[in-house]
């Protein structure tokens, strides 16, 4: 699998954007997965207009020395992604050296099933790759905490029964973290993209 032909072939973050929108000429009373993709529209619209990136990880992004496609796979209805890709947009409009692609997992398996997560293929997914087509880093699906909240929903011992029950929680859990956790796990994702003899200090 070459990674650079599904970058090339990759939507930027308005694209991708524009593509939701078409989805939702479709009925949401009829389609619940359209009714996922009308919120986390919504959320993304929010994000958008409300994040401001902490100043070390803007640091980093400065830092970057070369050309890097953040390959981001995702669907509309993930609830996760709405969270992340207006983060990562935001990001990569700092430098030019980082460029935000994207493509659907379901559009795309091959390249999914490079980057599971526990033999499952969950997504969000961002892939790190340079102009070789090396992979330098991954990350995703989720910030570690509310990854341990989807792994005690499926080992069974979550307090919440059913998916609705879980993915309310984790909108919940979004809300009130602010996007800390995922910054603060983001510079782990960001160091190998660094090609310096300098140490990285925040």
């Amino acid at each position: 699998m070459e990674l650079l032909d599904k970058v090339d072939r990759a939507m930027n973050y308005a694209e991708y954007m524009q593509g939701l929108e078409f989805q939702l000429k479709g009925n949401r009373e009829q389609d619940k997965m359209l009714n996922y993709v009308y919120l986390n529209m919504k959320r993304m619209k929010r994000i958008e207009k409300q994040y401001e990136p902490a100043p070390y990880l803007v640091k980093l992004i400065l830092k970057m020395n070369e050309p890097i496609t953040w390959l981001t796979i995702t669907e509309g209805w993930c609830g996760d992604a709405a969270h992340v890709l207006p983060i990562l947009d935001k990001l990569a409009s700092y430098s030019f050296k980082p460029t935000l692609r994207i493509v659907l997992r379901d559009e795309h398996p091959e390249l999914m099933d490079q980057f599971l997560t526990n033999g499952s293929r969950s997504i969000p997914k961002v892939i790190a790759i340079d102009q070789k087509g090396a992979v330098r880093s991954v990350w995703g699906p989720r910030p570690s905490s509310a990854q341990e909240m989807v792994e005690s929903y499926k080992a069974g011992t979550s307090p919440h029964t059913t998916y609705d029950e879980l993915s309310a929680a984790l909108q919940k859990w979004y809300h009130y973290d602010r996007y800390s956790s995922f910054e603060s796990e983001f510079i782990e994702f960001l160091e190998p993209q660094i090609r310096s003899k300098e140490k990285v200090l925040i």
